[in-house]
C-alpha cells in the first residue's frame, strides 16, 4: 500500500484530533505510529518502502 497524503504540524494545533476522526473513517488507515519521525532523518528517501510499511491495508475497502 502506499501513502497518498501526510498530515503536517505543530504541538497544540489539533493534529491528533484530526488523525482520530480521519481514522475513525471506514476508507481511512493511518499508520499505527502516529508520529513514527520517518522524516526526521537525512537519509528517508532510500527507505521509503520502510515508510509505507507502518501502513496496513484494511480489507473490504475501496481506494480512490
Amino acid at each position: 500500500m502506499k501513502v497518498d497524503f501526510i498530515i503536517v504540524g505543530a504541538q497544540k494545533c489539533a493534529t491528533t484530533t484530526l488523525f482520530d476522526l480521519l481514522n475513525s473513517h471506514s476508507e481511512f488507515e493511518g499508520c499505527y505510529e502516529k508520529e513514527p519521525n520517518f522524516f526526521s532523518y537525512n537519509d528517508w528517501r532510500g527507505k521509503v518502502n520502510q515508510y509505507h510499511a507502518l501502513f496496513t491495508e484494511k480489507k473490504d475497502v475501496k481506494y480512490f
